[in-house]
């Protein structure tokens, strides 16, 4: 099995978006293609190649990383697009579930004062197969997943479930927090 075939998408950018992260930068060009992934970042950092097999190699060392805490002035909130590694794993998710293997996406990530306004476009053979809009509805769908499955029902980015607003109370209750 090659290298590559035994990378998701979403596996494969999330590790090249730890790269990116290193150059500071907020526009990119990806292009994924069979010999790898090439990165263009800005006239200063230039273009980088990645083989398959140095994507898979940076792979295993970031998921060895992923058990430690997290650093200071990072947040872990996947809601956030302001990093590199969130915002291309959630394309690669969408990549992945499409069965694009082969494509070029051109990408700003979101400013801190607007978490979730990113600027992208993702082509393949000339077609626009993702915008924006693809990747806000794929977090919103992921955010409303259940984290653990004890969980009954899906809740929105942490809010309680909505059939809780309807719970009765007793009159010597009175208005509160649901108990």
């Amino acid at each position: 099995m090659s290298a590559r075939d035994s990378l998701a998408l979403a596996e494969a950018l999330r590790s090249i978006g730890y790269l990116i992260e290193l150059d500071e930068v907020r526009r990119a060009q990806v292009m994924v293609a069979p010999g790898g992934i090439s990165v263009d970042t800005t006239f200063e950092a230039g273009t980088r190649v990645y083989t398959w097999g140095d994507v898979a190699d940076a792979s295993e060392a970031q998921r060895r990383l992923r058990g430690r805490p997290t650093p200071p002035g990072r947040s872990r909130d996947p809601g956030l697009l302001t990093r590199w590694p969130v915002l291309l794993r959630l394309i690669g998710e969408l990549l992945d579930a499409r069965g694009v293997r082969d494509c070029v996406i051109q990408v700003a990530i979101a400013a801190p004062d607007a978490p979730q306004a990113i600027e992208m476009v993702v082509t393949t053979e000339g077609r626009v197969v993702l915008v924006p809009e693809d990747v806000t509805l794929h977090l919103l769908r992921v955010g409303a997943r259940p984290h653990r499955p004890d969980e009954q029902g899906a809740r929105f980015l942490g809010q309680p479930p909505a059939w809780q607003f309807w719970r009765r109370r007793s009159p010597t209750e009175g208005p509160g927090p649901e108990r």
